[in-house]
């Protein structure tokens, strides 16, 4: 509806912006990768993914995560002036992302050559394009990509960070989906996907949430129980001690002396004394 097209476009403006949190990532070294505000890195198999918010997509291999040996630009945007000058660990030498996309287009990368790579709302998703990347030996054109943004509603806190899904499309086209409560960060809180995209791309992923979930209830009733029949084992036996120690007398033949009855009483005992 029109609400929607005003929020998506209110999304759009946002992410324009560059808005988001840094994410540092645990499973790869720092010297192959910017870890600059609005950079995510994404794994997989064959190449890892760095992509920077409104800057560029770059795809590498790296060599033990210790130095690049390979890498791609899949496109640029229209803030690539803006890359982080963090210097970046290659096979022979360190060097920041600038003097990587120089030495390997023979010029200087401008955000001019880019300005029309803006977030927009197409099909009521916020995306955002990115262009003249590395040359493809495949099909003599430069690489390109799309990056979708999905936001997904409310009751997400099952879902993680940051879920991406990467497809080459055609051969060097590639579009990339950012999914999650980073999607929403980037994308302001402003715009959320359709119930029937959220359970078509999230439905595997909440699954795995709602199992887990009911894997830890399982396991918090077990432990509860343990722990209720391990106080009701001490119990017993600080009753059992306690009655072997504090055994009452309460007989007349036992003790002819002061005694108590079973109500509490003293009982008091006079002995008769004949009279002469």
């Amino acid at each position: 509806g029109k609400r929607g097209a005003a929020n998506c476009k209110a999304a759009a403006r946002h992410l324009e912006r560059g808005v988001g949190p840094s994410l540092k990532s645990p499973e790869i070294s720092t010297p192959v990768i910017t870890n600059a505000p609005a950079c995510y890195l994404f794994l997989s198999n064959d190449w890892n993914y760095e992509v920077c918010v409104n800057q560029y997509i770059r795809q590498f291999r790296t060599d033990g995560k210790a130095y690049i040996v390979a890498e791609n630009y899949l496109g640029f945007a229209h803030r690539v002036d803006e890359m982080s000058g963090t210097k970046l660990q290659y096979q022979h030498e360190r060097r920041t992302v600038g003097q990587s996309i120089q030495d390997a287009f023979k010029s200087k990368i401008t955000s001019s050559a880019f300005d029309s790579n803006r977030p927009v709302c197409m099909n009521n998703n916020v995306v955002s394009r990115f262009s003249g990347g590395t040359m493809c030996g495949a099909t003599g054109k430069p690489r390109e990509a799309v990056v979708k943004f999905l936001c997904s509603p409310d009751n997400t806190e099952d879902l993680p960070e940051m879920m991406t899904q990467i497809t080459e499309v055609e051969t060097c086209r590639y579009e990339v989906v950012v999914a999650g409560r980073l999607a929403c960060t980037l994308l302001g809180n402003q715009y959320e996907m359709s119930k029937e995209e959220f359970h078509a791309f999230f439905g595997p992923v909440l699954e795995v949430g709602k199992q887990q979930r009911e894997n830890t209830r399982l396991q918090q009733i077990q432990a509860l129980e343990k722990e209720r029949l391990r106080l009701a084992s001490e119990a017993e036996k600080l009753a059992n001690k306690l009655f072997s120690t504090c055994l009452l007398y309460t007989s007349d033949a036992a003790d002819e002396e002061d005694s108590v009855d079973l109500g509490g009483r003293r009982i008091i005992k006079k002995k008769n004394k004949d009279v002469v």
